[in-house]
């Protein structure tokens, strides 16, 4: 269910541009980061709720993962497929790799691969791709329906994050490129599943 292999038409495309589809690869510490990070997913009830939604828009039940360059974390589609039963990859993109985001405490945060990838699987799963600018950084001054989706992806994101990983919510688009530092792509290590107090065992006396 999980590939790093270059999809044809992803290849097609950028040979027909003058690039070399080897340049998406991702490295060998990066795959294993994504599969781990998908392994976590999968063992929450959202997590597996969400790859499965998002496996549904793919032709053949594969997702793959590739190296995006220097541009944002996203997703590519065929865009001639209005069924939208073609994704092509998700794209760990370069800026990624040198982005904080902005907590609501105010203070920057590393960004964590699993917040990259749910965020980009939320996209897919709910089926953005036929929104204009969802497959690009989407700026500022984006159309308002696009802006939302954003926001609920952020809000939504938000919420898994800090309930399996601890991690801050994030500012709804607001970046920390003006933070000093030197802030990389990290692998959170905080996953863990909440225990209903319903099924913990009590514990014995004495």
């Amino acid at each position: 269910m999980i590939a790093f292999d270059v999809p044809p038409s992803l290849s097609r495309r950028a040979r027909e541009n003058g690039i070399d589809p080897a340049l998406f690869r991702v490295s060998p510490n990066l795959r294993g980061m994504i599969a781990n990070s998908i392994g976590e997913f999968r063992r929450t009830a959202e997590g597996r709720e969400l790859w499965a939604a998002a496996l549904q828009k793919t032709a053949n039940g594969m997702m793959a993962f590739l190296h995006g360059g220097e541009g944002s974390s996203r997703f590519f589609v065929d865009h001639h497929d209005v069924t939208l039963r073609s994704i092509d990859a998700i794209m760990i993109g370069g800026r990624d790799y040198s982005a904080r985001y902005v907590c609501t405490d105010g203070l920057p945060r590393n960004v964590s691969i699993q917040r990259i990838l749910f965020h980009e699987l939320t996209h897919v799963a709910e089926g953005h791709a036929g929104i204009p600018l969802i497959d690009m950084a989407v700026p500022i001054d984006a159309p308002d329906e696009v802006l939302q989706l954003e926001r609920d992806v952020i809000t939504r994101t938000n919420e898994f994050m800090a309930k399996y990983y601890g991690e801050a919510p994030r500012c709804l688009l607001r970046y920390a490129s003006d933070f000093e530092g030197t802030p990389y792509l990290e692998f959170n290590r905080n996953f863990a599943l909440k225990q209903s107090a319903l099924n913990r065992k009590p514990k014995m006396a004495g």
